[in-house]
């Protein structure tokens, strides 16, 4: 397959990503019958982190301003997960403005599906801290020829995540003023380098309206957690570059096929644990393998990962947060060819050889906590300790 079927190939993919977070997005407003719906509008102004103090063309900087535009709602009890997470507000936020350097760094556009929670409520404020995880697209990525000092962001198309610690204020007739220190973040999983990565520590304030604040919450016997044991059988597929986080650039793109089976056992109502194994197909291992003729037998199993798999879960509804932390303990080409002689290196390339993270998100068609059987889809960063190796969109079963 030529080089440019393959960008067509991911540029393909990145779309249905985009369509799975904008279904994500849809699916948040179907948690509760009952709202409080608000709106909220606010401006964060703060300074994209050098992440490579030795690179000397690292573009000057200006401050960053970025706008955000949310819709949510306050639960209200009507889901039984509300009540465990203390009511939290669910939203969706769009963001945008510009990143402190417009020829190199452009403008960015994001949509991030979020929930807040409160940290501590007083008599006309509040303490919250959002989570949100989506989208980005930026207009000035690296380019080769145009836009070379761009290490940060590799392709139009990224991760977007972000944390914020936010204050609320009553002003009276519904409306609040917030102020917040957040951390906003940016990645495309490696799928095209360079992938340095966007960070950008920040400060804003805004507004918040509320259009239904007198719904009253529900209140439920909160259930018992679910004892029975689930096995999960889960399909994946990723693009990558096989590359360091910085160069070579311009390399062929290539396949990753993942199979994972899991133990997964719930600790509460809303919180899961996995035990189990993943196995990952490197197209990128098998070319270089077969190119370099690095073995005379066994090219498709030495292509492979074998990893050692303890995981967590959060669920909201049909809607859940996951992490998985892994051990790889089958590394063949890796271990031989990649870190011949890992002892040289220093104990961050160690960790990347033995340690696997993945960070995703997971859909299932029928309620997590009343169905025998089930179906989902799941959307993940892989990454080898903190150096992200490929995007994940996946399918599986729970048996």
């Amino acid at each position: 397959m030529s080089h440019q079927k393959k960008v067509f190939l991911t540029d393909k993919v990145m779309r249905k990503f985009t369509v799975f977070i904008i279904f994500s997005c849809l699916t948040l407003f179907s948690f509760s019958q009952k709202t409080s719906i608000f709106i909220e509008d606010k401006v964060y102004t703060g300074y994209v982190i050098q992440n490579f103090l030795n690179y000397d063309s690292f573009p000057k900087l200006s401050p960053a301003f970025i706008n955000e535009f949310k819709v949510g709602h306050k639960t209200l009890g009507k889901k039984s997960w509300h009540q465990y997470y203390n009511y939290p507000e669910v939203g969706v936020s769009f963001l945008y403005g510009g990143l402190g350097n417009k020829r190199q760094f452009g403008n960015t556009f994001a949509i991030v599906p979020n929930i807040s929670f409160n940290i501590k409520t007083y008599d006309k404020s509040s303490l919250k801290m959002s989570f949100g995880w989506g989208i980005s697209h930026f207009n000035k990525p690296y380019d080769s020829i145009d836009n070379p000092h761009n290490i940060l962001i590799g392709s139009k198309l990224t991760h977007s995540a972000y944390i914020v610690l936010q204050y609320q204020k009553y002003l009276g007739r519904n409306f609040y003023f917030d102020l917040a220190g957040a951390y906003l973040h940016s990645s495309n999983g490696h799928y095209q380098v360079p992938n340095g990565g966007m960070n950008l520590a920040t400060l804003s304030v805004g507004v918040k309206k509320y259009f239904s604040p007198n719904n009253k919450f529900i209140e439920q016997n909160r259930p018992e957690k679910r004892a029975k044991s689930d096995i999960y059988l889960n399909l994946g597929y990723g693009i990558h570059e096989f590359a360091g986080t910085m160069r070579p650039v311009g390399t062929p793109k290539y396949d990753v096929y993942t199979l994972t089976l899991l133990y997964g056992k719930n600790y509460s109502y809303i919180g899961k644990y996995f035990i189990g194994f993943s196995g990952k197909y490197y197209k990128a291992f098998k070319y270089y393998i077969k190119k370099d003729s690095l073995y005379d037998k066994n090219i498709d199993l030495n292509s492979t990962i074998i990893t050692f798999i303890l995981g967590n879960e959060f669920q909201f509804g049909n809607f859940s947060i996951f992490v998985h932390g892994g051990l790889n303990i089958y590394t063949p080409f890796v271990r031989n060819f990649v870190y011949s002689d890992i002892y040289k290196y220093n104990i961050n390339n160690i960790l990347e050889l033995f340690i696997s993270t993945k960070l995703g998100m997971r859909y299932y068609l029928l309620n997590p906590q009343t169905s025998n059987f089930n179906i989902y889809t799941s959307w993940a960063i892989k990454a080898n300790f903190g150096n992200a190796d490929f995007t994940e969109l996946s399918l599986g079963f729970v048996f």
